[in-house]
C-alpha cells in the first residue's frame, strides 16, 4: 500500500517535471513538434507561422492586461508582455 502510494507520487512528480519542460513551448510549437510528416508541415507553413504569431500576441496581450490591472492597484510591474514572452519561451 505504501509502495503503491510512493509510485503514484513519483509519477505525479515526473509528470509535473515533464509539464514544466513542455511549458517552454507554446501550444502551437508543441503541436507542430508532434507532426513527423514534413510534407504536412511544409503544406501549412504559412498557416503555422500565422498561428504562432497569433498565439504570441494573445500571450503578450494577456500579460499587458494583467499589468494594467496591477498598475491600477499601485503594484509594481516587472515585465511587459513582450519581455515576458521572450523570457518564458526563450525568443
Amino acid at each position: 500500500m505504501v509502495l503503491e502510494n510512493t509510485k503514484k507520487e513519483n509519477n505525479i512528480t515526473t509528470n509535473n517535471l515533464k509539464t514544466n519542460k513542455i511549458m517552454k513551448q507554446t501550444a502551437v510549437e508543441w503541436l507542430v513538434s508532434h507532426f513527423a510528416d514534413n510534407r504536412f508541415l511544409s503544406a501549412f507553413e504559412e498557416e503555422i507561422k500565422q498561428a504562432k504569431e497569433m498565439e504570441k500576441q494573445q500571450i503578450v496581450d494577456a500579460v499587458d492586461e494583467t499589468n494594467n490591472k496591477w498598475r491600477s492597484q499601485k503594484a509594481e510591474v516587472i515585465l511587459n508582455g513582450n519581455q515576458y514572452y521572450n523570457k518564458k519561451f526563450n525568443k
